[in-house]
């Protein structure tokens, strides 16, 4: 029996060495293969109540994310791809205002992202200060996200750790921080969070 990759968004069987549809072009990059439908047909040919076509189908849902943008099979409520919401979301930007404060008495907006380490793409003056001051922070230690409306830290992988209220966090999983999170980065780079509402 020959295997194939069904496209998740418009069902067409493509090559089982495919990357993208055919005929939509949608990924195919992590779509299990399957036996090619004819073969199921044929062994076990289907009711004809059961292959008359349904009511006509939506069009495919293209991912909001501008990082993704994939296809996605009408209906769907999540992207097969990224697995983030197909509804596009209001920007949190208006009711959410996000900033961290330095030992140093420096408090510094977060918008979107923040890197945090002692090379770029950091801020030049925290890459800096850090490799001048806390060695012990990794290059690239932890990110700081504003997004679907809270504020959220990951650990990159740093050699010395990334700890929210003292609790280590794993590597690479993003944790979500409350207002007044108290935050250390390596042995004694402490800093807090503080997250203000405001009216949309």
């Amino acid at each position: 029996m020959a295997l194939i990759k069904a496209c998740p968004v418009c069902n067409t069987q493509n090559a089982s060495s495919a990357q993208r549809c055919e005929s939509c072009g949608a990924m195919l990059i992590g779509v299990d293969l399957s036996e090619a439908q004819e073969d199921r047909d044929a062994a076990a040919p289907a009711p004809v109540t059961a292959i008359e076509p349904a009511a006509a189908p939506g069009a495919p849902r293209r991912c909001p994310h501008a990082d993704c943008g994939q296809l996605n099979p009408p209906g769907a409520q999540r992207c097969v791809y990224c697995d983030r919401p197909l509804e596009p979301e209001a920007p949190p930007a208006a009711a959410l205002q996000a900033s961290i404060r330095w030992p140093w008495t420096e408090e510094v907006d977060i918008r979107d992202c923040l890197l945090i380490g002692r090379e770029a793409p950091a801020p030049a003056a925290l890459a800096a200060r850090l490799e001048r001051e806390y060695s012990n922070v990794s290059r690239r230690h932890a990110e700081l996200r504003v997004c679907e409306g809270a504020v959220w830290l990951v650990d990159l992988g740093s050699r010395n750790g990334t700890f929210v209220n003292e609790t280590r966090l794993a590597p690479h999983q993003p944790v979500r921080l409350a207002n007044g999170a108290k935050l250390r980065f390596a042995a004694d780079l402490h800093a807090q969070i503080a997250i203000r509402h405001g009216q949309s």
